[in-house]
């Protein structure tokens, strides 16, 4: 039986956030707001201390012994800046966009509304699986949107460009009071350094005995030994 009474209990909780009436309650008073009369003792045991309590949904407080029970929204939000920022960092990360449902979900109605008729260019809505829409951030100042001056295009479209080095083509538009793109751009110069050659010194070789030079002679057989 509480399998059946669950749904309509997260349902309910739902609505109330959304009606802005997210005060806490307990089972028994969630039960005599839907008119849920036929659960048996341990139905409501099971719905109290497990379905009620486990669910990522519903925030559960104590208040004189008696759990009591608020919705919780997946997503924190209040006003169109923290719809804003929130799409912004969903996409960011690479998360993609937000489901409307989610959205709709985390505010109330009178909240909701308000958002929703002032989305403005910075919000665009798509379509995604299921036929859920998805809400996606518009950087409408990114390079994709960016759009140019009218007199900067025809100026362009005006002057004859073939056979003119880049130097003749700035000086024409500096004359038209455009400045290139390359002057905002800072060129640095790369410089390689060879790489440090190995040290060539010749190696000394060892000399072994040195010590036993003034001590040998040169051994002649032929040599007589002297009288003495």
């Amino acid at each position: 039986m509480e399998q059946r009474a669950f749904p309509k209990i997260i349902m309910h909780m739902k609505q109330r956030f959304q009606r802005d009436e997210n005060y806490p309650i307990s089972l028994e008073e969630i039960l005599d707001e839907l008119q849920i009369v036929d659960l048996n003792t341990k139905s409501r045991m099971v719905l109290d201390t497990q379905m009620l309590s486990s669910n990522p949904k519903i925030e559960t407080t104590t208040e004189d012994g008696i759990k009591k029970y608020t919705f919780k929204p997946s997503l924190i939000l209040r006003n169109r800046r923290e719809l804003i920022n929130l799409i912004k960092d969903h996409q960011n990360k690479g998360l993609g966009g937000v489901l409307v449902d989610d959205i709709q979900e985390s505010m109330t109605t009178e909240e909701f509304d308000k958002v929703f008729k002032k989305l403005g260019d910075d919000i665009v809505v798509m379509m995604g699986k299921g036929k859920k829409k998805v809400l996606y951030y518009n950087d409408v100042k990114s390079a994709e949107n960016l759009q140019i001056e009218e007199d900067i295009v025809k100026h362009w479209r005006d002057v004859g460009v073939d056979g003119l080095d880049e130097t003749k083509i700035d000086e024409y538009l500096e004359n038209k009071g455009i400045t290139s793109m390359k002057d905002g751009l800072e060129v640095k110069e790369q410089v390689q350094y060879g790489k440090k050659k190995p040290s060539q010194r010749g190696r000394q070789s060892k000399k072994h005995n040195d010590h036993l030079g003034s001590l040998l002679t040169e051994y002649d057989p032929n040599k007589k030994k002297s009288s003495i």
